[in-house]
C-alpha cells in the first residue's frame, strides 16, 4: 500500500540497488493445557426436578408427553386447556415448565437413561448415548446432538433382522414382494403407533410439533390429531434410533433379542393392511418364545448368550425351526436384490466399528479467513478454517459412547497398549461454541477461556477441509490483529507456528485415521507428553495421570518440533520468541530426547527460546494498559521474517516486530538493560548478548540458532491459536517475577507487573471463566504489504529496527538514526529523502 512522504527533520536512507530513486514500499512455553476431555458426567434429577406430566404444546415450543396422557391405544387423552385467543395454557404453571424445559434442553438428564434401563433391564445406556437417542431434530436441544443417523443405522437394522425371518420362514413364496413386506411393517408410522406408546417413548422423548396446539381443531379425531401433530413419526424414527443406539452399544446378539421380543410382537396387527402380514405370525412368535418371550433376559454373559456363536454365520437365523434353505438362489429377482441390499448394509454397519473417527457429532470447521498480499498485486483472500486440537476432542469406543480415557485416565480395558488403543477408540467432532467456547465471525476468532466444564483451546489453521494452511515466512510478514483487552494475569493468549506435517500424520502413521481434519499431529520445543495419541499410537506407557490438572496427565512420549511463537501475552505483557530443534518436523521423544527436569538442555529441542519482552527488557510502559502499545483495545501485531540476502532463499537473520494501532505505525521498544545492544529485534547477537547478562543457558545457539528456525518456514509451518492457563508455573514466566526465587531487581528477573501469586489455575478458572481473546484480520506476504498507517513515535527513541544488517528497502541512516548502516549485498545506502 502506498503512504504520501512528508517533509520530516531527518534525511532518510534505504538500502536500494545502486543508482536506483525508487521510494521504499511499506517464554517459554510450559503448555499443560486443562481441557474437557470426556463427557461431562452430571448430576442426578431430585424429584423436584422431575418435568411436569404435562407441557402444553406451545407454538414451536417442545412437548413433552407423558404417557398417562394417552389410552391404551396411544391416543392423547390430556385435558389440558388453552386460551383460543392468546394459544397460552390456563392454570398457573407456565413458567415453572418453561423455567424446567430450559432447564431441560442444556445437559443429558439421567432420567433419559433410567427410562432406557428401565425398558430393557440388564442394559445400562451411558447418558449421552440415552440423551441423543430421546432427542429429535426437531428440538431446540438437537444443536447438541440428536437421534437422526442413530435412526438410520437402526432401520438398516431392523430391515436386516427381519429379512433373516422372513427368509428362514417355510411361508415365504416367491410371489411375496419382500420390500413390500419390509415397507408395511417397519413402516414409520407403524412403529411410531403401535411401539412407541408402548415403550413409553412420550415420557421422556424431546420434539417439536409440527402443528401448534391452538390452530388444532377441537372436533378432530385423536388418532388423527397425534398424525397432524407428527408424533407417530417422531416416535416411529425414535423407535429406530433406539435399535441403533442398542446395536451400536451393546452388539448384534442384543439388538437381535431386542427385535425379536421387544419390537417386532407389537406389530403382529391380524386382519391389518399395516404390521408383519399374519402369514409370518406363527414364525415371528415362535422366534420371540426361543428367544426367552417378551419378558426374557436380553444380555447374557458372552460364554452364555446363545446368539453369540451365531453373529459370524451367514446370516440365517439361527433359531428357526425349519430346514435350512438357499437364502438367494430360489429368490425372485426383485428379493434378492433387495435381500443383498440389506446384506451388505448390514456388513458394511458391522466394518464402522473398527474407525478411529467417530460419527456421534458432525465435524463442521469454523470459518476464519485470511489473506495473502503482494507489493504489486495486493491481497486476496484464503477461503481458510479452524480445526479443534485432537487432544481436548471426546475419545470413545468406535463402536458406541463408552469413554476411552475420563478424567485424566485412559480406560486399561479399551487401553491396553497404544495399538490396542488405537484401534478401539476415535476421536469425534466437536460443538465448538456450546462445549469449547469457539466462535468465528468468518474474520475473526474469539477464543473463551472457560465453557462449562471445558478449559482452554487450542486450534490451527485449515487450507481445505484436510489439510493445514502450510508458512513459509521467509523474506515475507505475517501480520495479524488481536483483542486481549479481557485477559488477565494468568492467561496466555496465543499465536504461534510450530512445524507439523500438513495432514496431521494422516500418510506418515497408517493408524492415524483421523488427520489433519480433526486436529492430529500436534508438537511444538517443549516436546508435551500430554499428548494423547503420538504418531497414530495411544501414549498409554507409563501414563500418570497430573496431579494437579483433573484432565491431564503425561506418557513415556512427548512430541517435539520447532516452533515459532509470534504472540504469547495477555492484558500485561508479552513476548515473542522463536525455539528451534536439531530435528526437522514432528518428531516422537523418550528418555533424554525429550529435555525432560534436569536434562532441560539435554533434548532435541530448545527450550527457553531467545524471547523479546519489552518489559523484561527495560521497558515496562511500552506494552501494557494505557501503555504505547494500549492493550485496552485491538492491536495490530506485525512480525517480519528478514534474510541475509532479502530473499526468501536466504539465511533467516532477524526478526523484526511492529504495532499498528489507532492508525499509527509503532515500531518494537528498544533495549534499555546495560550490557545489551539497544536493538528492538530479534538477532543471533541479540540471543547471545541477552543470555549472558541474564546469565541463562544460551540453547538456542546450541541448537543452531536462526537457522534451524528458516530450515523450519522452509518445510513450512501450521498456525497455531490458542487460550490457556499454566499448571506448571502459573505463567509467572510471561507476566510476573520469574523464577521467584530470584531477587526481582535482577535484570531479567522481571517480565511483567503480576503478582507472584497471581495465576495459580484454580484461581483464574474460578475468576475469570469469561476471559477471552479475539484474533482477526490474518494477513502475511511481501515485506511492507500487509499494513499501513502513519508513522508513530514510540517512547523508546527510535522509529525504526536497530539491529543486525539491513535488508532491501529498510532504512540505513539518517538524521539522529542509530541503526545499523550496513546493507545486505549487492545492496548500497542511498539518500531517499533529502528533506531537511
Amino acid at each position: 500500500m502506498s503512504r504520501p512522504l512528508r517533509c520530516l527533520s531527518t534525511t532518510l536512507r534505504n538500502c536500494t540497488p545502486t543508482g536506483s530513486a525508487l521510494a521504499p514500499p511499506r517464554g517459554v512455553r510450559r503448555y499443560v493445557q486443562a481441557a474437557l476431555k470426556t463427557r461431562p458426567d452430571h448430576e442426578t434429577r431430585t424429584p423436584a426436578q422431575r418435568i411436569p406430566k404435562r407441557v402444553v404444546v406451545e407454538e414451536a415450543r417442545a412437548v413433552y408427553a407423558d404417557e398417562n396422557e394417552f389410552d391404551t391405544s396411544g391416543l392423547f387423552t390430556g385435558d389440558a386447556r388453552r386460551d383460543s385467543s392468546t394459544g397460552r395454557a390456563e392454570g398457573g404453571h407456565q413458567e415453572h415448565e418453561r423455567e424446567d424445559w430450559n432447564a431441560r434442553t442444556r445437559k443429558p438428564e439421567l432420567h433419559f437413561a433410567e427410562h432406557l434401563d428401565g425398558l430393557f433391564p440388564t442394559l445400562q445406556f451411558p447418558r449421552e448415548l440415552a440423551r441423543r437417542i430421546l432427542t429429535h431434530g426437531s428440538h431446540p436441544a438437537a444443536i447438541n446432538g440428536h437421534n437422526a443417523g442413530l435412526s438410520f443405522i437402526g432401520r438398516r437394522v431392523l430391515e436386516s433382522y427381519l429379512l433373516l425371518l422372513l427368509t428362514s420362514s417355510p411361508a415365504l413364496l416367491p410371489k411375496h414382494d419382500v420390500e413390500a413386506i419390509v415397507s408395511r411393517t417397519l413402516n414409520t408410522y407403524v412403529l411410531g403407533e403401535h411401539v412407541g406408546p408402548v415403550w413409553g417413548l412420550g415420557r421422556v422423548l424431546r420434539w417439536t410439533p409440527t402443528v401448534a396446539a391452538h390452530k388444532l381443531r377441537p372436533d378432530e379425531d385423536q388418532k388423527e390429531l397425534l398424525k397432524s401433530v407428527g408424533l407417530y413419526k417422531v416416535q416411529g424414527d425414535t423407535v429406530a434410533a433406539v435399535m441403533g443406539g442398542i446395536y451400536q452399544q451393546f452388539g448384534a446378539s442384543v439388538s437381535h433379542r431386542v427385535f425379536h421380543t421387544r419390537l417386532l410382537p407389537h406389530v403382529l396387527l391380524p386382519g391389518k393392511l399395516a404390521g408383519l402380514p399374519d402369514a409370518f405370525h406363527a414364525d415371528a412368535e415362535a422366534a420371540c418364545e426361543r428367544m426367552g418371550g417378551p419378558n426374557g433376559q436380553i444380555r447374557f454373559e458372552t460364554t452364555s448368550d446363545p446368539l453369540a456363536a451365531t453373529e459370524t454365520h451367514q446370516f440365517s437365523d439361527p433359531l428357526s425351526s425349519s430346514p435350512s434353505r438357499p437364502l438367494l438362489s430360489t429368490m425372485a429377482p426383485s428379493i434378492s436384490r433387495y435381500y443383498t441390499a440389506a446384506l451388505i448394509a448390514f456388513s458394511l454397519l458391522a466394518s464402522t466399528r473398527a474407525q478411529q473417527v467417530g460419527t456421534q457429532t458432525p465435524e463442521t470447521h469454523p470459518k476464519l479467513s485470511s489473506q495473502r498480499c503482494t507489493k504489486s498485486g495486493g491481497c486476496t483472500t484464503l477461503n481458510t478454517s479452524v480445526v479443534l486440537d485432537a487432544n481436548w476432542r471426546w475419545l470413545h469406543t468406535t463402536s458406541g459412547y463408552t469413554n476411552c480415557y475420563t478424567g485424566n485416565t485412559f480406560d486399561t480395558t479399551l487401553c491396553p497398549d497404544p495399538a490396542t488403543c488405537a484401534k478401539n477408540c476415535a476421536v469425534d467432532g466437536a460443538d465448538y461454541s456450546g462445549t469449547y467456547g469457539i466462535t468465528s465471525t468468518g474474520t475473526a476468532l474469539t477464543l473463551k477461556f472457560v465453557t462449562g466444564k471445558n478449559v482452554g483451546s487450542r486450534v490451527y489453521l485449515m487450507a481445505s477441509d484436510t489439510a493445514y494452511q502450510m508458512f513459509k515466512l521467509k523474506n515475507q510478514e505475517f501480520t495479524f490483529d488481536v483483542d486481549m483487552s479481557n485477559l488477565p494475569c494468568g492467561l496466555n493468549g496465543a499465536l504461534y507456528f510450530v512445524e507439523m506435517d500438513a495432514d496431521g500424520g494422516l500418510a506418515k502413521y497408517p493408524t492415524n485415521k483421523a488427520g489433519a481434519k480433526y486436529g492430529t499431529g500436534y508438537c511444538d520445543a517443549q516436546c508435551p507428553h500430554d499428548i494423547k495419541f503420538i504418531n497414530g499410537e495411544a501414549n498409554t506407557i507409563g501414563w500418570n495421570p497430573s496431579p494437579n490438572d483433573p484432565n491431564a496427565g503425561v506418557g513415556q512420549y512427548g512430541t517435539c518440533c520447532s516452533e515459532m511463537d509470534i504472540w504469547e501475552a495477555n492484558s500485561q505483557a508479552a513476548a515473542y520468541t522463536p525455539h528451534v530443534c536439531s530435528t526437522k518436523g514432528q518428531t516422537r521423544c523418550s528418555g533424554t530426547q525429550c529435555g525432560d527436569g534436569s536434562n532441560r538442555y539435554g533434548g532435541i529441542c530448545d527450550k527457553d527460546g531467545c524471547d523479546f519482552n519489552s518489559y523484561r527488557m527495560g521497558e515496562p510502559g511500552f506494552l501494557g494498559p494505557g501503555g504505547t502499545v494500549d492493550t485496552r483495545s485491538k492491536i495490530t501485531v506485525v512480525t517480519q521474517f528478514i534474510t541475509a540476502d532479502g530473499t526468501a532463499n536466504g539465511a533467516l537473520s532477524e526478526i523484526r516486530r511492529i504495532y499498528v494501532q489507532n492508525g499509527k505505525v509503532i515500531q518494537n521498544s528498544n533495549v534499555k538493560i546495560p550490557g545489551i545492544s539497544s536493538v528492538n529485534s530479534i538477532t543471533e547477537n541479540f540471543c547471545k548478548e541477552q543470555k549472558t547478562k541474564f546469565g541463562d543457558t544460551n540453547d538456542f545457539a546450541a541448537k543452531g540458532g536462526l537457522k534451524p528456525m528458516g530450515d523450519a518456514f522452509n518445510n513450512g509451518m501450521v498456525l497455531a491459536l490458542s487460550i490457556w492457563d499454566d499448571h506448571a508455573a502459573n505463567m509467572l514466566w510471561l507476566d510476573s517475577s520469574y523464577p521467584i526465587d530470584k531477587d526481582p531487581s535482577i535484570p531479567g528477573v522481571k517480565r511483567g507487573p503480576c503478582a507472584t501469586t497471581s495465576g495459580k489455575p484454580e484461581d483464574v478458572e474460578k475468576n475469570s471463566p469469561n476471559a477471552s481473546v479475539t484474533f482477526s484480520n490474518i494477513k502475511f506476504g511481501d515485506i511492507g504489504s500487509t499494513y499501513g498507517g502513519s508513522t508513530g513515535t514510540t517512547t523508546s527513541g527510535s522509529t525504526q529496527p536497530t539491529g543486525g544488517t539491513v535488508p532491501q528497502w529498510g532504512q540505513c541512516g539518517g538524521i539522529g538514526y542509530s541503526g545499523p548502516t550496513a546493507c545486505v549485498s549487492p545492496y548500497k545506502c542511498n539518500v531517499v529523502n533529502p528533506c531537511a
